[in-house]
């Protein structure tokens, strides 16, 4: 007659179900873990073949390129105009961001007095980490004085577009406060002017530039 066998203690058989599931716990751990490296390795090689959205890289492209369109229509614009249309160009700094400018415009007087006069104009601003394009149709009153130099000072609406290097833009608008000085006569005659922007971001500008 065959025996039965032995039957293992309940202590026994509790530690073998125990080291059974920590055995099966092991392996499934590092093949999660080697899972995630891979995981981990692939997301950081996807992440170094993206593109770093770099402001320089966008200037070509961007705010520069319509803003030099806009000043090269503007200047086009004052030779088939009437005779007492110049144009101008321009380059300054701005303040907040701390930017280098430049852009163009016309001016003409709005009577035949020439106290009043309309200069709309476009300035493209370039920064670190900020580009700007600001259009800009300003007016400004000329004091009549009896030197070769004109004096004046103005006000005017603007248009902001925002560029920044995060990749988000938006539109800002504001009003001009301006004052300036410059030659009156001659084939080119040089300027400088002064300008506050009041807008959500206000800053200043300092600008110099040629008619002609």
């Amino acid at each position: 007659m065959r025996r039965a066998a032995p039957i293992s203690s309940p202590a026994k058989a509790s530690r073998r179900v125990h080291a059974v599931a920590r055995a099966l716990r092991d392996r499934a751990g590092v093949r999660t873990s080697g899972f995630r490296r891979d995981t981990t390795l692939a997301t950081r090689e996807d992440i170094m073949r993206q593109p770093h959205p770099n402001t320089f890289a966008r200037i070509p492209t961007s705010i520069p390129t319509i803003g030099m369109l806009l000043v090269l229509g503007l200047i086009a614009g004052a030779a088939p105009a009437q005779a007492q249309m110049d144009a101008e160009v321009r380059l300054g700094f701005y303040t907040d961001p701390d930017a280098v400018s430049f852009g163009g415009g016309l001016i003409t007087p709005l009577t035949t007095a020439e106290p009043w006069m309309f200069n709309p104009n476009v300035e493209v601003a370039i920064g670190d980490f900020v580009n700007v394009i600001s259009i800009n149709p300003d007016f400004h009153y000329d004091f009549p004085t009896g030197s070769s130099m004109a004096y004046w000072m103005g006000a005017g609406p603007a248009v902001m577009f925002v560029d920044r290097d995060r990749g988000d833009t938006d539109t800002d608008f504001g009003v001009n406060l301006l004052a300036g000085l410059g030659a009156k006569h001659g084939a080119t005659r040089p300027f400088v002017q002064f300008k506050g922007v009041i807008s959500d971001n206000s800053r200043l500008a300092l600008t110099g530039g040629l008619r002609f």
